[in-house]
């Protein structure tokens, strides 16, 4: 296909895929409705989702929670049919479904992006500050190493394969196990905006995003600028290959 052939072919695939994942909609909808699964020898919607029809678990959610939003309010099937929002959206609106402002919400939402729309529901729920946590989970092995490169950079992919790499490396090195710690903490939009400008900066070292290695370069960042006795340590280090270099050149 030519540059402009292969360009209006995915306007048109992209069109028609709307209505179908709408008609896949509408038929869970009525087959929630109708517990059909419960006949069939599943326990719940999303067992009958995953394992019959083969959808990974985060789509299986995402049209479970839509399938549930139209059974209640019907005329947004039409909005995803339409692509003025999508089934992401539509999970991000769900717990507002009988909420005065849901109209209001709805309008706001149409065609934003998931990262708006998160945005926009969030100041029509009020939150709190929930305490830090930092605490130790369980072990990393090489093995889920791997399926977490894998996942996060597609199988098949440079990325992945670099991954992959290292990761071998530091199982053969014996360091193919590790503590792993979970983080979590609750910040205004300043942090919020100042993380995804991280990204977008890191973007060449951490194709994926994550998390851990922006806060991993910025707290080293800020410990050798404030550590004093580890300022010492680096400058005495320095000082000791000054030292060296000259008596080699000597």
């Amino acid at each position: 296909m030519k540059d402009d052939e292969l360009w209006e072919a995915m306007r048109v695939l992209a069109a028609e895929e709307r209505p179908v994942v709408a008609i896949v909609v509408e038929h869970l909808a009525e087959v929630d409705r109708r517990a059909l699964y419960t006949d069939r020898g599943y326990r719940s919607l999303y067992d009958y989702c995953v394992y019959s029809l083969k959808y990974p678990e985060g789509a299986a959610y995402r049209r479970i929670r839509a399938a549930r939003a139209v059974i209640k309010r019907p005329e947004l099937l039409n909005e995803l049919i339409s692509g003025s929002i999508s089934l992401e959206t539509l999970t991000l609106l769900h717990p507002h479904l009988d909420a005065p402002h849901f109209d209001d919400l709805l309008l706001r939402a149409k065609g934003r992006t998931t990262r708006e729309v998160e945005m926009i529901v969030a100041e029509y729920q009020p939150a709190v500050r929930t305490q830090d946590v930092m605490r130790f989970v369980g072990m990393e092995t090489a093995t889920s190493l791997m399926g977490t490169a894998q996942s996060a950079y597609g199988t098949g992919s440079r990325n992945e394969q670099t991954a992959l790499a290292g990761v071998r490396v530091a199982a053969e090195a014996g360091d193919g196990v590790k503590k792993l710690v979970r983080f979590a903490f609750t910040a205004d939009e300043e942090l919020y905006n100042m993380v995804r400008r991280s990204q977008q900066l890191m973007r060449h070292k951490y194709p994926d995003g994550r998390l851990e290695g922006i806060f991993r370069d910025a707290l080293k960042l800020l410990i050798e600028e404030k550590d004093m006795g580890l300022k010492s340590a680096k400058a005495a280090e320095r000082k000791a290959r000054r030292h060296a270099a000259k008596a080699r050149r000597a």
